[in-house]
């Protein structure tokens, strides 16, 4: 019996560890992502296609500007947009799905150090009270509770965690595909209006 009870208890100390990590991970990541989209924002309220160096050519200036200006006005607000949406919002979400665990975790752990004192009464004197054996029933009842549904929501989170990295990873690819495309066809622009003037 004792040593159903020590797997027991390896079996919740790696869950309640498990649980820890992935919630600082996801927090983590809630606060990068919105350190990143406040970066951003301050990034496009530089206005640098208002800021334009003396360029070679008046032509290059005005395709530079246009390439900028589309940037701010168009790619990074649909970005940041995306990253509010498919990554922030859901992030925030699953960051507040935490907070019902840990009371019970914590829950848990006071309640242990009443136990531990109880069995260690009943070890000494043989008998406890009613509201002792009241107590002990309670712990395990709610050691019981963590052990079987900690680990579905250790399972469950991870999947949600991983959907979100996925999206992350999908946004900023689409990003720069966007960015890329659309340099590519300013730069032909350029080279055909430059080749226009020198013609």
């Amino acid at each position: 019996m004792v040593a159903v009870m020590a797997v027991k208890d390896k079996d919740y100390d790696d869950s309640v560890k498990l649980f820890y990590i992935i919630e600082k991970n996801v927090t983590t990541l809630k606060k990068n992502t919105e350190s990143f989209i406040t970066n951003m924002e301050h990034f496009q309220n530089l206005r640098s296609y208002h800021y334009v160096p003396n360029l070679v050519e008046e032509h290059t200036t005005i395709c530079y500007q246009e390439f900028i200006q589309i940037l701010h006005q168009m790619i990074i607000p649909e970005f940041k947009r995306r990253l509010n949406s498919i990554i922030y919002e859901p992030l925030c979400a699953l960051s507040n799905l935490f907070s019902s665990p840990q009371q019970l975790v914590k829950k848990h752990n006071d309640k242990f150090l009443d136990y531990e004192k109880i069995q260690e009464k009943i070890k000494e004197e043989g008998n406890a009270s009613y509201e002792e054996k009241a107590a002990v029933e309670t712990y395990k009842a709610l050691h019981s509770l963590l052990l079987t549904e900690l680990p579905k929501f250790n399972s469950i989170v991870l999947q949600l965690h991983a959907q979100i990295l996925q999206a992350v990873m999908t946004i900023h690819r689409d990003l720069a595909n966007n960015v890329l495309q659309f340099m590519s066809q300013h730069l032909h622009e350029v080279i055909f209006q430059h080749t226009l003037l020198l013609g």
